[in-house]
Parts: structure tokens; sequence; C-alpha cells
């Protein structure tokens, strides 16, 4: 994904210069909080991000997840100034209001540490490869792993839950160097497969690790996303997840059965039920899992030459996840910022080749008016 004029591990030494300084600053026992988004991305660098503030920083410190709809609300501030933090530590939350961040950064130190489209953040550190190169497709976990790198962090877990993080968030092809570490530590979790991300996803061990660890935010949005913070730093290695061998990674694999049950009915229905607009495939359905997202990625590597457009409604809100296939070149996050641009209680935005939002149910017709 993306168009990265350099190598994107060059691009993400840059861009992770001013979060390395950020955490070399912090002393140990000091504060901090660390909020991330509920995908695997999210919630990987962010685990990512805690082992170093541990190892590193000898801190102790708080994560929790947010839905990235949400993004940075009320709510969430109260909860994290009850924490009295004298740091905060954002990673892979999209679009925060800057209302909300002057009044975090007022308070706190601020490190974000983001991939998406870049925002005007202000008395804020902030390490965004699209700073850089507005064509970089670069995963948040990826910029973490490069974080615990440069700043020496030995922890054996890191490698893999990068590896989950990256192929959550179909990043693979541009962190090539980070799965060449992976098949050299760990081979069995990559065997023979081919290093692109549809391939690992479907064919590798890393793949069913990484449906499972995803499973925790399907079923139970960020409270399941927190669990899922807690399983990574408890666990000894992949296969105490694998096997089901904490209390925390047997809850997770029960979520998953629940999970791949309700994909594969819901795939079959994407066959019978989508309608075809234009260059568009659209699909709506209902179902008490979030799984938007996981149908719109699994069906965009079926549709080549076409967008995906998954809707999920709950009756008062339509959640929308939209996806390109592959030779398809136009702009997601232009075409739904375009799309909602007039509808009240609207959100949404993203990258190039993947958006996500959330509009009233009542306009979902518009909505796709709009878009056509």
């Amino acid at each position: 994904m993306g168009n990265l004029k350099r190598k994107a591990s060059d691009v993400a030494l840059d861009a992770i210069a001013p979060a390395v300084n950020f955490f070399r600053q912090i002393k140990p026992k000091e504060n901090v909080v660390v909020l991330n988004d509920d995908d695997c991305d999210g919630v990987c660098s962010g685990t990512i991000l805690n082992i170093v503030l541990r190892e590193f920083c000898q801190c102790s410190p708080i994560q929790f997840s947010t839905e990235w709809s949400m993004s940075l609300n009320g709510k969430t501030l109260e909860k994290i100034f009850s924490c009295k933090p004298k740091y905060v530590v954002i990673s892979d939350v999209p679009g925060i209001d800057i209302d909300l961040l002057a009044k975090l950064s007022e308070k706190t130190k601020v490190l974000i540490v983001d991939h998406h489209v870049t925002h005007n953040y202000e008395n804020v550190v902030y390490s965004n490869p699209r700073l850089l190169d507005a064509g970089a497709y670069i995963p948040a976990t990826y910029l973490a792993y490069k974080i615990s790198k440069v700043l020496g962090v030995k922890n054996k877990k890191i490698n893999w839950i990068a590896a989950v993080g990256v192929l959550g968030d179909h990043g693979v092809e541009n962190c090539e160097d980070l799965f060449l570490e992976l098949k050299k530590e760990f081979p069995e979790l990559v065997g023979s497969t081919e290093l692109k991300s549809d391939k690992l996803f479907e064919n590798a061990k890393i793949g069913l690790l990484t449906k499972i660890i995803d499973s925790g935010r399907v079923v139970k949005a960020d409270v399941g996303s927190n669990h899922v913070a807690k399983t990574l730093l408890e666990v000894d290695d992949y296969m105490d997840i694998l096997e089901g061998r904490t209390a925390s990674a047997k809850k997770l694999l029960g979520w998953y059965k629940i999970v791949e049950k309700e994909f594969d009915k819901l795939m079959e229905e994407l066959k019978k039920k989508s309608v075809f607009i234009g260059n568009m495939i659209i699909f709506e359905f209902k179902s008490k899992l979030k799984l938007k997202s996981s149908l719109a990625s699994a069906a965009a590597n079926n549709y080549p030459d076409k967008i995906l457009v998954i809707t999920q409604d709950d009756g008062e809100s339509c959640w929308i996840s939209m996806r390109r296939g592959r030779n398809v070149k136009i702009d997601l996050n232009k075409l739904i910022q375009s799309a909602i641009k007039n509808i009240p209680g609207s959100s949404g935005g993203g990258h190039p080749e993947a958006v996500g939002g959330s509009i009233p149910a009542k306009y979902k017709d518009v909505f796709i008016k709009n878009l056509a």
C-alpha cells in the first residue's frame, strides 16, 4: 500500500526521531498513560510502547483503548486525568479533536505516534511518516517497533507483536525487514508463505495469531481490545495464545471461534446480496460483532477493480468501512470526506486505500448517493 518515495525503514527512522527523544526524557516511576486505537495496529503499537516504557523508562504505564470513531472524547479525557499522568502516549488514534488535545497538553506532555492523514497539532510531539512522505503507508506498530529498536529494548515478544499489528493493518509490503526478522527468529510463524499481507493472513500461523488477537475488538469492542493488551503483556510467547495456556488467552480463543462462524456466514451473504453501483460494491449487514472492516479487507482481495463499501447498521448509527481493490487508484479518504460533508453527525477518514466512518442511520441512502 502507498507510493513511498524512499524505503519505509528510512522514512520510519526519521519519523520516530521526536518520539525517541520523548521517551529518553521520561524518568523511572513517572506516571504515564498509553491510549491506543482498538484494532490490531492500535493495540499492538500501544502494547509495544507500553513495553518500551516498562523496560527502557522503568515506568508502569496504564494502557487503555478507545474506538477510533470516538477518537479522544471528554469521557476519555476525564479518565486520563484521573490517572494524574505526567506523560500521555497516543498511538494510532486518528483525527483527535484539537480543543480536547489542547486541554490534554495543558496538563501533560503528549506524544502522538500515528500514520493516518496528518493534522496541524500544536504543543505535542508528533511522529507521523506522512509528514515526511505523503505517500507513506507505514502502520503505527512498525513505528513502535522501530522506536524499541533504536532504544535498545531486547524483549523478544516485540517482534511477533509488531508482525501482528502490521499484518492486521495490511502493511507487510512496506515493512519487509520486520517480517524477514520474524522469519529468522520465529520461522514457524511464516513457513514458506510469501511475504505479502493477503498470503500471510490466510496461509501462515502469524495470520491465525492476528485473527485471534483481532477477535477481542470484534466481539467486545474496546473492552475486548483492553483484554488483548493485558494478554499480550502477560504471556511469555505467542504459543501461550495459540494454545490458550492462560485464562486470558483461553477467553481470546473462545471469541475467535465466535468470530469465525459469523465471518464465514457474512462472506457468503456478501457474495449473494451485494449491490453493484458503477465501480462500487455495496454490502449492508447487521450483526452484534464488529466485522465491517474485516469483511471489507477480505472482500477487496477478491475484487481488484472495485471499491468495497461495507455498512453495519445498529438502528441508530450506520458504521462504514471502505477498501479499494489493488488496481483502483481513487483516494478513499477524499471520497468519504466528500460523501459525508453535508451529513450532520457524521465522521470519517483514514488512508487513500482504506477508510472508515459513521453517519446517523437515517442518512444511509444519502451517503450511498453521494458516493455514486
